[in-house]
């Protein structure tokens, strides 16, 4: 009893701050991506919208930071390309909403406009024209008034169409984080299409994080001239501003915005995209290497604004993107960077976030992790008693009549056996318990002769299986092939791969092993 009643209190104080301590969690969900048919062209920089019902990318540079005057629709599983009047590299488009004034431009229409006018994102444009979903073709009409990049646009309720911002230019910004030369900036101060400039205190601390890609204000209003914009403060600090109308406010959410996934830091790029239908919106991260896509979910209805932080690691490349909300609710990345303006992707991703149907949890609801922690610490303080009062009764010592030599090779007979390595969940457990023997003795047999653990043991194995099937068919496509040798994802697979063989696979496979 002496030992129980200490334990027992502990065990009651830290149940009691458990629930406290979740509740500054953001819960993480492991999410599969559905990867669409590829671009043609990669691309980087450039506007993606729906109009007619069909999404659209146009613009924005390819490989070796060239702008590229072609556009694209997804229509009957694939992408077809389209030519330009202008190249709008960083440029802005806006899905018309009504007939403009003189009548030039129908609903469904879309005008797009600026961008850089050289390779390597130098300079702004004057260019305008307008693109027609109907006929799948472009127009250019007009030119700006002032030459732009990296500029915004919206829709007046009347049709007419305001554009703001620049970039190394010398008109201001309504309000941002940095100055017309991308710089940091400590300004507060908004200005007004009409009406005087006003400081906001807010903007002292929470400054709007830079966004380099294009997008609309529409693509994150929650309606009613209300927006959503990410923000950081001066100790990095993610948060998330709400303008409406002229007022500025932090939202209250239920935990921090996450910066950290583990041992990752959560890099935020681009504005937040809005689902006003299931009043939700997106903001995309990444890992510092680009390994990791994340996708952080905040609903803002609730108050305070519950967060999710999504996660996916086996897609080929995260990307830096604008986002855009699918009219039944998924999120599309296409194109982007995976760390270098150089380089753009041409692959496209699908989030189901409309129906979650592609969802997997990495982890219980919170209150089993409550119940879980409970029985944990019980076990323990059972156990810490239970060593206390048997630790003067000798422990016998494992029989052993097996020489280890004798011993790894069963070891590796029922590994082999009818080729167990390829079973992804295969345990150290499974194999001591069928040869009737402790795990301690089973890693210290392998680690002994075979000078490595258990799973690099069957890793070596999985590699050779992969090999045998890279030589038969050398077109294999890598996920296909991880799944076949008994890896869980791709990216473990090329860790073993190279661990084994101190090469990756196509380097391996082109050296035609005989």
């Amino acid at each position: 009893m002496g030992y129980c009643f200490p334990a027992l209190i502990f065990l009651l104080l830290l149940t009691a701050i458990l629930p406290a301590v979740a509740q500054q969690t953001c819960p993480v969900i492991r999410i599969v991506p559905e990867r669409l048919p590829d671009l043609n062209v990669p691309r980087s920089g450039h506007c993606i919208f729906f109009a007619n019902g069909e999404l659209t990318v146009a613009g924005g540079h390819t490989t070796g930071f060239v702008p590229t005057p072609t556009a694209e629709y997804l229509a009957e599983g694939e992408w077809h390309q389209m030519p330009m009047v202008y190249s709008h590299d960083n440029g802005f488009a806006v899905v018309m909403r009504a007939n403009s004034p003189n009548g030039s431009t129908l609903s469904g229409d879309v005008i797009i406009g600026g961008g850089h006018n050289e390779p390597l994102g130098v300079g702004q444009t004057f260019t305008m024209e307008c693109y027609r979903p109907a006929t799948h073709s472009f127009e250019g009409f007009g030119c700006l008034d002032r030459r732009r990049a990296l500029a915004n646009a919206t829709q007046l309720a009347d049709g007419r169409v305001i554009i703001s911002g620049n970039n190394y230019a010398t008109d201001a910004i309504i309000f941002g984080g940095r100055d017309v030369y991308a710089k940091p900036t400590d300004t507060a101060w908004v200005d007004r299409v009409k009406g005087e400039a006003f400081r906001v205190p807010l903007l002292e601390q929470w400054r709007p994080k830079y966004v380099d890609q294009p997008f609309s204000s529409d693509a994150c209003s929650i309606g009613n001239h209300t927006y959503l914009l990410p923000a950081t403060d001066k100790s990095g600090q993610m948060g998330i501003i709400m303008v409406r109308d002229t007022l500025f406010s932090l939202l209250p959410t239920a935990s921090p915005v996450p910066t950290q996934n583990g041992h990752d830091s959560i890099y935020y790029q681009g504005h937040i995209a809005v689902d006003t239908t299931r009043q939700r919106g997106y903001l995309i991260g990444v890992d510092s290497l680009c390994t990791r896509q994340y996708v952080l979910a905040i609903d803002y209805a609730r108050r305070p604004a519950t967060l999710t932080l999504y996660e996916a690691d086996s897609i080929e490349h995260a990307t830096v993107t604008t986002p855009i909300v699918t009219p039944d609710g998924d999120l599309i990345l296409a194109g982007g960077i995976p760390g270098t303006n150089y380089k753009p992707l041409s692959t496209v991703w699908l989030y189901r976030f409309g129906t979650e149907a592609h969802m997997s949890s990495g982890g219980l609801p919170l209150w089993p992790w409550f119940v879980l922690g409970a029985v944990i610490l019980a076990v323990i303080a059972y156990l810490i008693i239970y060593i206390r009062r048997r630790r003067k009764v000798p422990v016998a010592k494992e029989v052993d009549t097996t020489t280890e030599a004798e011993l790894l090779q069963r070891i590796c007979d029922v590994i082999e056996h009818d080729q167990r390595y390829l079973m992804p969940r295969l345990r150290l457990s499974d194999i001591a318990v069928e040869l009737g023997i402790s795990t301690g003795t089973l890693t210290d047999c392998i680690s002994n002769l075979h000078h490595c653990t258990f799973a690099q043991l069957v890793a070596e194995y999985r590699v050779r299986h992969a090999q045998h099937l890279l030589k038969e068919d050398p077109d294999i496509k890598i996920s296909v092939l991880a799944t076949a040798s008994g890896f869980t994802s791709e990216p473990s697979f090329y860790r073993s791969f190279k661990a084994v063989t101190g090469i990756s696979p196509k380097k391996w496979l082109a050296q035609k092993p005989i």
